[in-house]
């Protein structure tokens, strides 16, 4: 491939240097070159990731390390750091995965047969299962992919396991457009939910282009789910053996949901007006009942199953 187009790869980081080098060493034995990689630091304290990323620097040409002077939460250092890109193509990776060697290359080759396409979305390999991409996504209309995204998907898989573009190479100028957009909307939320910020980012590209799949069978992103998430979720499930505690947690995320699902009606009556709002509001409103109803059903019958002595972690 002559004149090989730049890519950026976004790693931001934080209070996690036992887990950095898993990422970066990834990134150093990609085929795919040239790359640039930032590395951003939100304000961990000491300097044990930058010598961290100092030490790879021979083995990743074009690796750069940036700390942010305090916290500024994982949202706002993704959209600040899509800013930094220079390279055609862009992506995220988080500080405690990895990607196979050809990650990069099956999703460049990919992207340069489709022009039309904003993201190209590897495989993820999630608990060693592996996701399967939704054909929707590669829909003409900007409506089925941001119905598909925003509802079967909610009825397919749960919030977290669904299958994520997260982590796929994008255009870069489509990515700084929806990021720009995302960030906005972000700002708009009162109450600043850190998990909104990708799904907003995500409705965004489906809105400018189609997401189309890598079918190498060799490449393949290894999303570790399991990892402790300090940096999101330190202290929320202190008390995970409590029923109500549980359930005020349900209700938490049911009311996290509401924004969410607000927003994206908002979205998408920005784009087609309420012929495309209505329909989508139903169904958004199917999904909150579903996953409502499923939650308290989970809870319930753990709940029976302690009384009864019967061994179980509630959900």
């Amino acid at each position: 491939m002559k004149n090989k187009p730049l890519v950026t790869i976004g790693i931001p980081t934080y209070e996690r240097p036992h887990l950095l080098p898993r990422a970066l060493e990834s990134v150093a034995k990609q085929t795919y070159r040239p790359l640039e990689v930032y590395v951003v630091d939100d304000g961990t304290p000491g300097t044990e990731n930058e010598k961290i990323v100092d030490s790879f620097k021979k083995k990743i040409p074009g690796l750069a390390f940036y700390k942010n002077p305090k916290n500024l939460g994982f949202a706002r250092t993704y959209f600040e750091l899509v800013e930094r890109a220079t390279g055609e193509f862009f992506m995220w990776m988080a500080d405690d995965d990895e990607m196979s060697p050809t990650y990069i290359e099956a999703a460049v080759e990919t992207l340069l047969m489709y022009p039309e396409a904003v993201s190209a979305a590897l495989q993820n390999l999630m608990s060693g299962t592996l996701s399967i991409f939704p054909p929707s996504y590669m829909e003409e209309s900007w409506f089925r992919r941001l119905f598909s995204f925003v509802v079967l998907d909610y009825f397919r898989n749960s919030w977290v396991d669904r299958f994520s573009f997260f982590f796929s190479v994008n255009r870069t100028v489509a990515y700084r457009e929806a990021s720009r957009k995302a960030a906005e909307r972000f700002s708009r939320n009162p109450l600043k939910c850190e998990t909104g910020a990708d799904v907003f980012l995500r409705s965004e590209l489906l809105l400018l282009g189609t997401v189309v799949p890598v079918t190498r069978r060799d490449a393949a992103y290894i999303l570790y789910a399991e990892t402790e998430k300090e940096y999101t979720y330190a202290g929320k499930h202190t008390m995970e053996n409590d029923f109500f505690q549980n359930q005020r947690n349900k209700i938490s995320v049911c009311i996290h949901l509401a924004q969410v699902f607000c927003m994206h009606l908002h979205q998408a009556y920005d784009w087609g007006g309420m012929r495309r709002a209505v329909p989508l509001g139903i169904g958004l409103l199917a999904v909150s009942g579903h996953m409502l109803s499923s939650s308290l059903y989970q809870q319930v019958r753990g709940r029976v199953n302690r009384i009864l002595g019967k061994v179980e972690v509630p959900v």
